[in-house]
Parts: structure tokens; sequence; C-alpha cells
């Protein structure tokens, strides 16, 4: 099992129990308090994803933010089997469908957040890879067809995917809500295709982009204002 092990190689949530839930698909915690007696800010869970669709090559992770240190945990809902553990962040290559819980605990309080997670597979015309930073994930989805991708293709792209890369593909136009779900996009490459136009809201939800390659196309104007949501961009190539 590949595990995403932070700052620590495994952290217990003392005072709590996990329990596997009787009404539910996800895992509950007893014992412990989360009434805060101190000035620490409890933790506060954020998943970022919209909608959790992975290969399993890719690591899926959360994060909190509060007091430090937050001790995590990542688990498996069916059976609340931990996945990972770690220190303010937590991830795990994951390989079947299904609920999974992400909890964080500090001396304030814990949170705990439930998720559900669907696996597609990369498939033959596609390459997929996950490695992991000290302080980030980097999870790359490449198509391979060389070929006007499918209204499938769109559609199946995982939203864990941090480097996109669509080089190459005889793409004419792109559908205006091509990567609406990709929030977590750090690096864009469409360079070498058939552009001609940019639906004037295809960057929307790209708030995380740094780079972005549109070279070799053909697009002889922007719309106005196409580039303003991608407010991290720090790369962008256009002839």
């Amino acid at each position: 099992m590949d595990t995403w092990i932070y700052g620590m190689t495994l952290i217990v949530l003392s005072n709590l129990e996990v329990v596997h839930s009787t009404t539910s698909s996800f895992c509950n915690i007893t014992g412990g308090t989360n009434a805060s007696t101190t000035n620490a800010d409890k933790p506060t869970i954020t998943v970022p994803f919209q909608e959790v669709r992975t290969v399993p090559e890719h690591y899926v992770w959360c994060s909190a933010e509060g007091t430090p240190p937050i001790n995590m945990s990542l688990l498996n809902a069916s059976n609340c089997s931990p996945l990972a553990s770690g220190i303010g962040k937590v991830g795990s290559k994951i390989k079947q469908n299904g609920n999974y819980t992400c909890m964080a605990k500090n001396e304030a309080g814990f949170d705990t957040r439930d998720f559900t997670v669907a696996v597609i597979d990369c498939g033959p015309f596609c390459s997929c890879s996950g490695s992991l930073r000290p302080y980030s994930v980097e999870n790359r989805y490449r198509w391979l067809w060389r070929d006007s991708p499918s209204e499938l293709l769109w559609k199946s792209i995982p939203t864990t995917t941090t480097e996109l890369d669509l080089s190459g593909n005889q793409i004419v136009k792109l559908p205006e809500q091509a990567f609406a779900q990709l929030t977590n996009l750090e690096t864009l490459n469409l360079n070498w295709n058939k552009i001609q136009i940019l639906p004037p809201d295809i960057f929307i939800n790209l708030s995380k982009l740094e780079r972005l390659d549109l070279s070799g196309n053909q697009i002889v104007k922007f719309p106005e204002q196409v580039f303003a949501q991608l407010t991290n961009l720090e790369a962008l190539y256009v002839y």
C-alpha cells in the first residue's frame, strides 16, 4: 500500500476511538471532547476536490488548518482501517471506489470530513503518475491518443490531476467546461494543437494554475479577461 507519511511515521489520535457507523457508510469518532479549553484554534479540514475522481497512480489528500501540530489520519470508511497518517496533511493512493474519512486533531479539538472516491482506469491511451513532495503533491495525466479527444475524455480526466498534458492531440475546439472541475491544476499544456478559439470561461476555477502553454496553436485573438481568474499564473506561453 502506498501512503504519505508526512512528518512522522504514525499518528495516534489519543483519547479518541474510531468506530464504523451502523447508520451510515462513514466512520464515527467516540471518546474525547471537541470543546476547546485553550486559546488554540480547532482544526478545520479541507478536501481539495469538488468531486473526487482519481486513478490508482494518483494521490488523494486532505489537509487541515488550525493551531499546530495537527495530527491527521485518512481512513477507509468501509471498515475504518487507516490508510495513512501525517501532520497537517495526509494522503494515499486509493485503488477502490468507496467512502473515505479524513480526521484531524489538535489540543483544541478535532474535525472529520467524509468524501466519496470514484476510481477510473487511465487506459492504454493515457499515462498517469503521482509523486510526493514535502509540501505538495504532483499528480500527472497525459493523453497519448494523438487525435482530437472525445467527449468521454473531458469527463474522465481525474480531478486529482495537478499537471495535465494534452499537447499534440489535434484539438480544434475546447468544451466550455473542459477544466471546470480540475481545481487543483498547477500546470496545463495545450501546446501544438489546432485550437483557434478559447471559450471566455475556459479557465474558470483554475486559481491554482501556475504554468499555461498555448504555443503552437492557431489562436488569433484572445477573449477579453480570459486569463483574469488565473491569479497565481507565473508562466504563459502563447506563440
